[in-house]
C-alpha cells in the first residue's frame, strides 16, 4: 500500500473515530441533563410536600389557638359568675381544670414512599469492550514476555540442521507460527522482530 493511500485511509479512521467520540459526548451530555431534570423533579415534589405540610400545621395552630382563647372566654365569664356568688369551691375547680387542659396540635407520621431513582443500564457492548480490553492487554504483556524471552534465550545456529537447540523457542509469539526445525535462532529472531518493526 502507498504512503499516500496509507495516510488517506488513516485520515478517514481519524476522521470517523472522531464523529463516534462526538456522539458519545452527546450522549453523555444529554443523560447528565436528564439526570440533573430528575432531581430537578425530586427536589421540587420534597419542597411541595413541605409547603404543603407547613400550611396544614399552620391552619391546625389557628383552630387550636381560636378554640382555646372561646374556652378562656368562657372559664372567665364563669369565674366572673361564681366570684360574684362568692362559691371559691367552683373556682377552684374551675382552676384545676384549667391545669388540666392538653393542648396538641398533631404529630407526624412518615409512610413509605417509592422514589424511582435513577440508575444507568450499561449497554452490553460497552461490557464486551471492557472484557476485550482486558484481554488484548493480558495477550500483549504475553507477546511480550515471549518476545523478551527469545532474545534471552537466542543462542549460535546449530550446526546440525536436523537438530533443534532446546533453548530455542519452537513457535513465534506473535503470529504462532511453528519454526521449522532447520531454522536458526538469528532466523527466528529476525522473523518475530518483523512483527514488532525491529527489522
Amino acid at each position: 500500500m502507498s504512503t499516500c493511500r496509507l495516510f488517506h485511509s488513516a485520515t478517514e479512521f481519524r476522521d470517523l473515530f472522531e464523529r463516534h467520540s462526538k456522539t458519545l459526548l452527546d450522549q453523555k451530555l444529554m443523560m447528565i441533563n436528564e439526570i440533573d431534570e430528575w432531581g430537578n423533579n425530586l427536589v421540587h415534589q420534597v419542597e411541595q410536600n413541605l409547603t404543603r405540610q407547613k400550611k396544614l400545621v399552620e391552619h391546625e395552630y389557628q383552630l387550636q389557638l381560636n378554640h382555646l382563647r372561646q374556652k378562656h372566654q368562657e372559664y372567665l365569664d364563669t369565674a366572673f359568675v361564681y366570684e360574684e356568688q362568692k362559691n371559691r369551691e367552683e373556682i377552684r375547680l374551675l382552676l384545676e381544670q384549667c391545669h388540666t387542659l392538653k393542648l396538641q396540635l398533631g404529630s407526624f407520621d412518615y409512610p413509605e414512599q417509592t422514589i424511582p431513582f435513577i440508575q444507568i443500564h450499561q449497554e452490553q457492548q460497552s461490557l464486551k469492550t471492557h472484557a476485550s480490553n482486558e484481554h488484548l492487554t493480558i495477550n500483549e504483556d504475553l507477546r511480550r514476555n515471549d518476545y523478551q524471552n527469545l532474545h534471552t534465550k537466542t543462542s549460535p545456529p546449530s550446526t546440525n540442521p536436523t537438530c533443534m537447540n532446546d533453548n530455542m523457542t519452537e513457535k513465534c509469539p506473535a503470529c504462532s507460527m511453528i519454526f521449522p526445525l532447520c531454522m536458526g535462532a538469528d532466523e527466528r529472531s529476525r522473523h518475530v522482530n518483523q512483527h514488532f518493526g525491529d527489522s
